[in-house]
């Protein structure tokens, strides 16, 4: 009876306190509407009694509170039971579920920007030449065909000169091959005729000495080899032996030294970071760097005021550069001589580490790895002393097969070369090839190619637009020196604007090519716009260990939005819709041996029944429940207890959306 009153109690207490758990179960189903994934479920009016129609009920009539306080302590009591009856399995909260029909809508919810179809980012193809003239600004529509900049075209012409010198030189070499030959040609092959024939007589030598290949001085140095190999034996055996007994003496020496080390180099390091004098020279050198800049860009104006001659602006823009070099030239050293003493202090602490491993793993004795790797040491060492007296008595033995067999193979070279020689002479003899002449005439070719490139890009000096557009940004300024690698003006058709949505690869597979989708923008609030999937890209980005899918989406009536390329959206790709199905809390669906079960309560005093199930689309609040359910069937489900909070008494599992309206399944 004292159980029965205390449940009564509860029961009571629950009752009492339905309108603010109402409130707090609106505030959970708040922090889940912004989770990534998610769906809405809708059933037809005919059949649908919402959430918020609930709650309003709850306010305005309580009249029916009477029967429903006897249920809900009739529940309390049997709850009571229930749960110290499962104490011993944890406090999971159970609640009982009844399978509905209602429509399902799954979708794919990610952000992503806004971009251009048609972008371009231009560039002059040269290498550090000044900006003479910039004629845009970001924001301004222009026209194919329009001028955008000018750069210097000094350098490029003279391009254009060295490569009409190269075409010079090309027709010079053509002119030559076809008279190929000197007086001066016919003595170097008549040379290289006899320097072959000395070559036969060396590589003959050669020969003979293989034949007769060690000399004295070959012998003894073999003997010293048999002399290290046994040094080396014993100093491998004296490693083992310091394994099998370690100087943990000589270890704890090392360990102070290393300590002492570390905190000279910490010292050291601290001096160099604090050096008052490296700041100052840094300070000066910036402050030169600067001026020189001034008194160059003060030039230019004179110099286009006619002012000052062009050797004049040469000598200050090299006055310049000589001080930024000097500038970067400090800098460099300066972070140089810090990373070098934090290198040293790097390297003592390492030095330090493993002394302090060394001793402690001599504390513990030998450690198996090292003492196999001695002794595999003392083997090699063996088998090297073993090798170095095979190769003296090889030796003592005689000459080398393998060395006479070179040699002879150098003697056939040499006959070979001298054959070539004299080839080459009567070559030379004979009078032009006409290999020679082809090559030389498609070095021409190349050279003409060279000159009509250099005098495009003489050409190209003047930059315009490739098609209408609007310019974007601007990444230069006039004085400034460009190269290919400067986007000098970023150009784009604002007029043909899409959406790349970011999608993560454990949705990726749920998004095909035709999906509709919702967008929005955070710049521009209460507007929606309508979209398709384009595309869906088979090569994903990885980054930060996360893989994720740029997949471009049509933007449809914002022609008249103020739109820019960057703007953040929030993409809601619709992936899955179904119509009148029943559905099922996705907590209410477990995972069993023969697949997906749900426990079926067919009565509130008997034991849930296990049920296997075959499940469809789910919008991560609700499953739809294919085969193996009937509508009206009580399921039940297990909520863990840090869930607990999240539930309030009589929730019958559907979620309220902001606003108040039914955002899970309809009743």
């Amino acid at each position: 009876m004292r159980q029965l009153r205390r449940a009564l109690s509860k029961g009571w207490r629950a009752l009492a306190s339905f309108p603010k758990a109402a409130g707090a179960r609106v505030g959970v189903l708040w922090r889940r509407a912004s989770r990534r994934t998610h769906a809405s479920t809708t059933v037809p009016k005919a059949d649908e009694v919402g959430a918020g129609r609930s709650l309003k009920r709850v306010g305005r009539k309580w009249w029916w509170l009477a029967p429903v306080a006897l249920l809900v302590v009739a529940g309390v009591v049997g709850g009571v039971l229930w749960t110290r009856k499962g104490a011993s399995q944890g406090n999971d909260l159970l609640q009982i579920y009844t399978v509905e029909r209602g429509n399902l809508v799954a979708t794919v919810a990610t952000t992503g920007e806004v971009y251009a179809v048609r972008k371009a980012q231009l560039s002059f193809d040269v290498n550090k030449l000044p900006l003479t003239e910039l004629k845009v600004s970001p924001g301004q529509h222009v026209k194919a065909g329009d001028v955008l900049a000018h750069i210097d075209p000094t350098a490029l012409e003279r391009a254009v000169t060295q490569a009409e010198a190269e075409l010079t030189v090309a027709q010079d070499n053509l002119e030559k091959a076809q008279n190929p030959y000197t007086q001066l040609d016919l003595a170097q092959a008549k040379l290289a005729v006899t320097q072959a024939e000395v070559a036969l007589e060396d590589a003959k030598k050669s020969l003979k000495e293989a034949q007769d290949p060690y000399t004295d001085l070959e012998v003894i140095q073999a003997r010293l080899a048999v002399t290290q190999s046994q040094t080396a034996l014993a100093n491998a055996q004296e490693s083992l032996d310091t394994l099998l007994k370690p100087d943990i003496e000589a270890a704890q020496i090392a360990v102070r030294d290393t300590a002492a080390a570390v905190k000279s180099a910490q010292n050291q390091l601290t001096i160099t970071q604090n050096d008052p004098d490296n700041a100052a020279r840094l300070r000066t050198l910036e402050y030169e760097a600067n001026w020189y800049q001034n008194n160059y860009w003060a030039a230019q104006e004179k110099f286009k005021k006619g002012e000052i001659t062009q050797q004049k602006l040469d000598w200050e823009y090299s006055n310049m550069l000589s001080a930024q070099e000097k500038l970067k030239a400090a800098q460099v050293k300066a972070e140089s001589n810090l990373a070098s003493a934090q290198e040293q202090v790097t390297k003592a602490q390492e030095a330090y580490k493993t002394a302090l491993a060394d001793l402690t793993e001599l504390k513990k004795g030998p450690d198996p790895t090292k003492l196999s790797q001695a002794q595999d040491q003392v083997a090699q060492a063996e088998y090297n002393l073993e090798k170095a007296r095979a190769d003296l008595a090889k030796i003592e033995a005689g000459p080398d097969p393998t060395e006479v067999t070179r040699a002879q193979n150098q003697v056939a070279q040499a006959e070979y070369n001298l054959e070539k020689a004299q080839t080459d002479l009567a070559k030379i003899e004979a009078g032009p090839a006409p290999k020679d002449v082809a090559v030389a005439q498609a070095k021409v070719v190349s050279a003409q190619a060279t000159l009509e490139e250099a005098q495009a890009l003489l050409e190209a000096a003047t930059m315009t637009a490739p098609f209408d557009g609007t310019i974007v940004s601007v990444g230069a300024q006039v004085g400034d020196l460009v190269s290919s690698g400067t986007a000098v003006i970023i150009l784009a058709d604002l007029s043909n604007l899409r959406v790349k949505a970011i999608v993560d690869e454990t949705d990726i597979s749920q998004v095909e090519i035709g999906q509709e989708a919702e967008i929005t923008f955070d710049a521009l609030s209460g507007q929606r716009f309508r979209g398709q999937v384009l595309e869906v890209p088979l090569q994903g980005t990885l980054s930060q260990n996360v893989l994720t899918y740029e997949v471009p989406v049509s933007l449809e009536g914002a022609a008249q939005a103020a739109l820019k390329p960057g703007m953040t959206a929030n993409i809601s790709i619709v992936v899955g819709r179904r119509q009148s199905v029943l559905l099922v809390p996705a907590m209410a669906v477990q995972l069993g041996e023969d697949g997906n079960i749900v426990k079926v309560q067919d009565s509130p005093k008997g034991p849930a029944v296990e049920t296997r199930v075959e499940v469809g689309l789910s919008d991560g609040t609700y499953t739809e429940v294919k085969r193996g359910l009937n509508e009206g069937d009580q399921v039940l489900v297990q909520y863990q207890s840090s869930q607990q909070q999240q539930q309030w008494p009589g929730s019958r599992g559907f979620e309220m959306a902001p606003g108040g309206s039914a955002g899970g399944m309809g009743r």
